[in-house]
């Protein structure tokens, strides 16, 4: 929030992705504001499986550029969910919850397809480093990165660094990361002429 300027909380807007991995189901939304400012986030609603996606909404002088967003929520449920409710400024939407097996986590050494930077090594002891690993925390979060340039690379990269902060427990500096990209999406064009390039990905140890 701007220090000095007035909030105004109401609903926002956005597209929606949904993945659920074991109990873990997240829900994604990116859009973008015609000014900076916002202060976006989802919040429970008073039905199971259901958020509104809400944004506080500046009061004042604020910048004058198109400003994208990019937020998730993570929560816990119980066997296999086909879908959620968003609620949102144009209504209410179902979302379809895709399903991330623990082996679409586990992507090959050597980048699992990625560019060359993100390849990945393997260490002596992995296997059993790795299990005491998932022994002491959960082992998966998701990340979401974007890009105002169109940048894959950057994207990723800021997807990545967005999963690390959200996996739980210690930090093990020698246990490798792996990567799932499990969504890439674009929003374009619009009044301010949105140009902007969304990744979506899984991160495991």
């Amino acid at each position: 929030m701007l220090r000095g300027v007035e909030m105004i909380k109401e609903l926002c807007h956005g597209t929606y992705l949904s993945v659920q991995h074991a109990t873990q189901v997240t829900i994604f939304a990116v859009g973008s504001h015609p000014t900076t400012g916002y202060n976006v986030y989802f919040e429970p609603y008073r039905m199971p499986n259901t958020y509104a996606l809400i944004h506080e909404r500046p009061q004042g002088i604020v910048g004058q550029m198109v400003t994208p967003f990019a937020v998730h929520t993570s929560y816990y449920h119980a066997g296999e969910l086909k879908s959620v409710r968003v609620i949102d400024a144009t209504g209410n939407h179902e979302v379809p919850v895709v399903a991330v097996a623990q082996e679409q986590l586990e992507v090959a050494h050597g980048g699992g397809g990625l560019p060359g930077p993100f390849k990945l090594p393997l260490i002596e002891g992995e296997t059993a480093l790795r299990e005491d690993a998932r022994a002491m925390v959960l082992t998966s979060a998701p990340g979401i990165g974007y890009s105002s340039g169109f940048s894959f690379e950057e994207a990723l990269k800021n997807a990545i660094t967005d999963a690390q902060h959200h996996l739980p427990g210690p930090h093990i500096p020698d246990l490798p990361l792996k990567i799932e990209v499990t969504s890439i999406g674009a929003e374009i064009g619009g009044f301010g002429g949105v140009h902007v390039l969304v990744v979506h990905v899984i991160a495991s140890i």
